[in-house]
């Protein structure tokens, strides 16, 4: 109970944190996107607790969360229509960058690997960055090429 608490508040710090960076980078004020954020939290925490009481072979709490979403915004969702307005107004990159930040605070406790691995870490993330990029730029200019919106 003690984990899910502390979670929990974590979860509701990083809401905080993100309606802030909504309303620094989009404008869109705190009181308008509370409703969409307390949603989110909403769901994150149920999602939680969903994974907390099933458990099946190790599925992570994401796919729970997801799962959740994706039926309360449904167009077959008798409160999709009340909730989809409220969420809009939640800028997915105001929800990543508080994230983001804890990711990267997680990983900075890690320096002794960070050391250990250096260069060669380095070396591997700009070669999946690079490919993951150049893939997608490939796949993005087929797609285009044979599609009947290409000029």
């Amino acid at each position: 109970m003690k984990k899910f608490l502390e979670t929990g508040a974590m979860l509701v710090l990083l809401g905080a944190i993100a309606l802030l960076g909504n309303f620094v980078g989009y404008r869109i004020t705190p009181l308008a996107a509370i409703p969409g954020m307390l949603v989110l939290l909403g769901l994150a925490i149920l999602g939680l607790a969903v994974a907390e009481w099933v458990k099946i072979k190790n599925i992570p709490a994401i796919v729970y969360i997801s799962v959740l979403g994706i039926l309360v915004t449904a167009p077959f969702s008798p409160v999709a229509a009340t909730v989809l307005p409220w969420v809009e107004k939640v800028n997915f990159l105001a929800l990543a960058t508080p994230v983001l930040a804890c990711a990267g605070i997680g990983l900075a406790s890690e320096t002794l690997h960070l050391k250990k691995y250096g260069l060669r870490l380095l070396l591997v993330s700009i070669l999946v960055f690079t490919g993951t990029f150049l893939g997608s730029a490939l796949i993005c200019e087929m797609l285009l090429r044979f599609s009947p919106f290409h000029p």
